[in-house]
């Protein structure tokens, strides 16, 4: 699915009087938090933020291709290109700059009547949620995000036939008691920012907020104040939150394009939880 022209044809009902976050200088993709602390302590903040797909962690395979709708086009491109560096840097496959978009960004002047409009008018773009993650993806509130995710076999590739009667099949090459013979890969991630909440907020902090919910498929801690995340954005705390991307979200995000798809959540939780702490 291509969603980016529909999406600008629908952009153009909010896009009056759309905000701009705060243009800050360029910075380079590093991380904040302290050295060291416990592995264990690392696993209890990740698994406020991990969001498993049938017992595993999804991520894009094919190359990502960010696009930023709603911010000016000098804003909208900076916050693209950052997105694009962590992917990198993550050891994600990065597509050439012009490329089909799966991963769309958008402030728009009202989250909530977007994100509506946007289930009303082009169902299919919700197509495949579960009921869980639709109910999550229409919840009033600064941020609207879903992602599309389909199971494949341990070698990356999809399910073939059913196109008829019969069903669609998914061959898998292996058997194990450690490793699952499936893998979860993300196909598009979309997210609604009300540009309300993105006032004040630097592009950096846009960017870095993204890349957690579209790469990583991670959500905001289910407890305020419970993990030192880019991920506590919008929370309505009070506590200021990062500038840039922590050592939480860096060691996560890159054990996710680490090593094999097929790995479960608990397993890839582990090694992050490893690296943040610096024990690997």
């Amino acid at each position: 699915m291509r969603p980016t022209l529909f999406l600008f044809a629908i952009l153009a009902m909010f896009a009056g009087n759309a905000a701009h976050a705060q243009v800050v200088d360029d910075r380079p993709i590093v991380v904040t938090g302290k050295k060291g602390g416990s592995a264990k302590a690392a696993q209890r903040q990740l698994r406020q933020i991990v969001s498993a797909v049938d017992g595993q962690l999804a991520r894009f395979a094919e190359p990502v291709c960010p696009i930023v709708l709603g911010l000016s086009p000098e804003s909208s491109l900076a916050v693209a290109r950052r997105m694009r560096d962590i992917a990198e840097d993550a050891g994600a496959k990065v597509a050439p700059e012009r490329c089909d978009p799966n991963i769309v960004i958008i402030i728009a002047a009202d989250a909530d009547m977007f994100t509506a409009a946007l289930r009303k008018r082009f169902p299919a773009m919700f197509a495949g949620l579960r009921p869980g993650e639709l109910r999550r993806a229409k919840r009033e509130g600064p941020v609207h995000a879903w992602n599309t995710v389909e199971v494949r076999n341990e070698d990356g590739e999809a399910a073939t036939g059913g196109d008829g009667e019969e069903p669609p099949v998914l061959a898998v090459q292996s058997a194990s008691n450690i490793r699952p013979p499936t893998q979860q890969v993300t196909l598009q991630s979309i997210v609604v920012i009300d540009d309300g909440a993105a006032l004040g907020k630097s592009l950096t902090q846009i960017a870095d907020y993204a890349a957690m919910r579209t790469l990583a498929g991670a959500r905001p801690p289910r407890e305020p104040g419970m993990a030192e995340t880019i991920l506590s954005l919008f929370d309505a705390d009070g506590v200021p939150p990062p500038q840039m991307l922590t050592r939480l979200d860096s060691g996560f995000i890159k054990e996710l394009y680490s090593g094999a798809g097929n790995a479960t959540a608990r397993q890839k939780a582990r090694a992050a939880a490893r690296r943040v702490a610096g024990e690997r």
